[in-house]
């Protein structure tokens, strides 16, 4: 394999975490953003979760190669967070809030 073919595959793998980080952020932003008891997860991840469902949604666009714009860090720092507000490790792989949520629960 071609080190150019190499370095596109690991831009694509970064590409797909990024845009499941974002799909569970939205999940998480429109499906709890009402129950109380994440009530300072949201406040403290106004901005995150908010760019995640925009971003899933494909309202706005960030650009990855502008340094000025830290739209990416957001993200993931977001998701960190909700790792650990639902007791999860941020380096697991997850597909779906649904997956995080039965792992939170011991389900599967």
């Amino acid at each position: 394999m071609s080190k150019s073919k190499a370095n596109n595959d690991w831009q694509r793998k970064l590409l797909i975490d990024f845009n499941i980080k974002c799909d569970i952020l939205a999940d998480f932003y429109t499906g709890y953003k009402h129950n109380k008891e994440y009530a300072n997860f949201f406040e403290s991840n106004d901005v995150g979760l908010p760019l995640g469902f925009l971003l899933s949604e494909k309202i706005v666009e960030i650009s990855f190669e502008r340094e000025d714009i830290n739209g990416e860090e957001i993200i993931g720092e977001t998701f960190d967070q909700l790792c650990e507000e639902l007791g999860l490790d941020p380096e697991g792989e997850f597909e779906s809030l649904v997956e995080m949520i039965k792992l939170q629960l011991n389900v599967g």
